[in-house]
């Protein structure tokens, strides 16, 4: 094959160098030229859609899903190894923890159509409250930083509660993350890309903080961190529901006629 590749790039037809380079130059040019106006087009779009209402409300939404994503794929399945002795556990774990994903990606939508985005949220913000409180009461406070030494827990460490807390709480991370995406592509229904790329960059910040303290605090900080977080995400999101109703423009065009001052007689 080698070979008659070779011999296919023999038989080509030889081309005009001088004017096949200066024609490429030019539009290498212009590509380049295009490919910075577009960059800079995107970064300022982004930088005035973060001062728009809807987006300042996602920002905690969306920093919610960084540090649960930071909590479910290293802090959860670490602090399971350290309190059991059997390492297939963390693998069953990080199967509970998928389950519950895509449990949550193919149920949530269908859930949401019947009884609206605000009460998936509230009721994935429940379902995640009782995975802390199991987690609180049945795992050791010490094992999110190594080997667990006493077992002195609340409730007797199963392995059940653990599987069990890891389908909650990827439940609760898929319908965030799919309720994220809904308001986003209502509010934004023109241009979804710069809050896309904004979603992506604050979720990936707050994953990044969240492996820093994760490192260092014990198990119950983490947990209410985690659980003030998820709090204000509820309110931030219930907040713009209550915005979005009716909302049939961006929200830079709602914005500006809001301020525009009215010429209409009083």
């Amino acid at each position: 094959m080698g070979l008659l590749g070779t011999l296919a790039f023999l038989l080509l037809r030889k081309s005009n160098r001088e004017e096949y380079n200066k024609v490429g130059i030019e539009e290498e040019e212009e590509e380049v030229t295009s490919g910075c106006t577009k960059v800079v087009n995107a970064v300022q779009q982004a930088l005035a859609m973060c001062r728009t209402t809807p987006m300042i409300l996602l920002f905690v939404p969306f920093m919610f899903t960084g540090v649960t994503i930071t909590w479910q794929t290293s802090v959860y399945i670490t602090t399971t190894g350290n309190t059991f002795d059997r390492r297939s556990y963390l693998a069953l774990v990080g199967i509970s923890l998928g389950v519950g994903e895509i449990s949550g990606g193919f149920g949530w939508g269908r859930i949401s159509n019947r009884i609206g985005r605000r009460a998936v949220v509230a009721v994935a913000t429940l379902i995640n409250a009782v995975a802390f409180i199991l987690i609180l009461l049945s795992f050791p406070f010490d094992a999110t930083n190594g080997p667990a030494g006493e077992l002195d827990t609340t409730i007797p460490s199963s392995i059940y509660i653990a599987l069990g807390c890891g389908l909650m709480l990827g439940l609760n991370n898929s319908a965030q993350t799919i309720v994220i995406y809904a308001y986003i592509s209502k509010v934004w229904a023109n241009n979804p890309a710069p809050a896309h790329a904004l979603f992506r960059f604050t979720q990936s910040l707050a994953a990044a903080g969240a492996f820093v303290y994760c490192s260092y605090l014990a198990l119950p900080w983490i947990l209410l961190i985690h659980a003030v977080l998820g709090a204000l995400s509820l309110v931030c999101l219930f907040r713009l529901e209550a915005l979005s109703a009716g909302m049939d423009s961006p929200p830079s065009t709602v914005d500006l006629a809001a301020r525009r001052p009215s010429t209409e007689p009083l």
